[in-house]
């Protein structure tokens, strides 16, 4: 109740971490009553200050059509414009919908930029997708010992699944 208070007042006041973090505790129902039209004002207040949260969670919301009129096309760019600005979870949300063509048409180039980019960082759901993708050639050229480089580092992090991807292929 408190942090509502303040966020409230705060983001009333144009602090836009306020008016994102105001926006989620409307859109998730936490200390406030959840209220999808009042997360959906707030974030995109916040998301119109550039702010890279805000960004991914408006776009989020284009995408998965949750109280707006579903838009992929315009969710991407709300994604794009908060993966340009750093937001990493931007980032493998745009190359989770690139690989998985759902709600846009499927690139697995893009998807496998960002991917790279990610497991650079160390990030083991991205390095398991590079590894897939050399694996099958997805984007690439189909490179085993590409594909066993990265489900190994995958692995060495605590990957179950890369672990799991190895043993099946008997990659060493």
């Amino acid at each position: 109740k408190k942090s509502y208070f303040w966020y409230k007042k705060a983001a009333e006041n144009g602090v836009i971490i306020a008016q994102n973090n105001l926006a989620s505790m409307y859109y998730y129902g936490k200390g406030v009553k959840k209220d999808l039209q009042k997360a959906f004002y707030w974030y995109d207040k916040a998301a119109k200050a550039n702010n890279e949260v805000a960004l991914l969670n408006l776009g989020s919301m284009y995408v998965t059509g949750d109280y707006v009129e579903k838009n992929a096309s315009k969710g991407v760019n709300l994604l794009e414009k908060s993966a340009n600005l750093g937001n990493d979870t931007a980032k493998m949300k745009l190359a989770d919908l690139y690989r998985e063509a759902n709600e846009v048409e499927q690139d697995y180039n893009r998807s496998f930029n960002y991917y790279e980019h990610l497991a650079n960082k160390s990030n083991t759901k991205a390095m398991y997708y590079l590894g897939f993708y050399y694996f099958n050639g997805f984007g690439v050229k189909k490179d085993i010992d590409k594909a066993t480089f990265w489900f190994l580092r995958a692995k060495s992090l605590g990957h179950k699944r890369s672990a799991n991807f190895l043993k099946i292929h008997n990659l060493k």
